[in-house]
């Protein structure tokens, strides 16, 4: 994998309609290890889980657990973390994670170097008492991988893990754009069984002016304009242009007045 610098950061400027103070909000690059998105990324999902611990009742009996999971290191990333994506997805359907498990999320994590990385799940979940050796027994007859580990956390542990996990980068800076592309792909925070249906609110909170702390703010839209990525939508206005009639073009054409 070749590694190419990733590309300058965009912002986009926003105002207070109160005292007018002006605030550059970073628009995302598509570099997964970019240290400014990686911030708001891991700000944003710290968010939801917040949220989520706030307002999600596990069933009785179920606590809160992380669990990682590892198949065996493989030459190609890409088709290595479809592998890894579609056996937890075949997981998903064994007794022993359908008797246990009510719902959670997961993170990709990749280690190594190029012909032996080693991409794993981390999943944070609700959960019984989660038999290990079963668990580890069904992992490796959908995946082949040996690696299997458990243990229980809590609300403020998970956040810390998750963050962590989100922004850390496990492999050297000039593999860093290649391990990139590859988990573009994917979500960096994939909900499922329970967690899936919860309809969490996209405006989780107010972000205050640092002059007025007031929340009401409005964007620049002819800076937004020269911006990449999706302030696309904002157009400068075209001038209009009239054109003549066509029996005036033909006209014109044929020499007559």
């Amino acid at each position: 994998m070749n590694s190419t610098p990733p590309p300058p950061h965009d912002y986009r400027v926003l105002y207070c309609t109160h005292c007018g103070f002006a605030l550059r909000v970073p628009i995302s690059c598509g570099f997964r290890f970019c240290p400014t998105c990686s911030k708001r990324q891991a700000f944003r999902v710290r968010n939801r889980l917040s949220w989520i611990f706030d307002n999600y009742r596990p069933k009785p009996g179920y606590m809160l657990k992380m669990i990682t999971l590892s198949t065996i290191n493989c030459q190609d990333l890409d088709s290595g973390v479809k592998f890894l994506v579609r056996s937890f997805r075949r997981l998903r359907q064994r007794r022993v994670w359908k008797d246990h498990v009510s719902g959670g999320a997961t993170i990709i994590e990749i280690k190594g170097r190029p012909n032996s990385w080693h991409p794993h799940l981390h999943i944070l979940c609700y959960s019984l008492r989660l038999p290990w050796r079963p668990l580890l027994q069904a992992w490796t007859a959908v995946s082949g991988g040996t690696a299997c580990y458990i243990q229980n956390v809590d609300s403020t542990r998970a956040r810390n893990y998750v963050t962590k996990y989100i922004t850390k980068a496990d492999v050297p800076p000039f593999l860093l754009d290649g391990v990139s592309k590859v988990l573009i792909k994917y979500r960096l925070f994939q909900r499922f069984g329970d967690w899936h249906s919860l309809h969490i609110p996209k405006k989780l909170y107010d972000y205050p002016c640092p002059t007025c702390s007031r929340s009401d703010w409005f964007p620049d839209i002819k800076i937004d304009t020269y911006c990449r990525g999706p302030t696309r939508r904002y157009h400068r206005p075209q001038t209009p242009t009239h054109h003549a009639p066509p029996s005036a073009r033909r006209g014109a054409r044929a020499g007559n007045p």
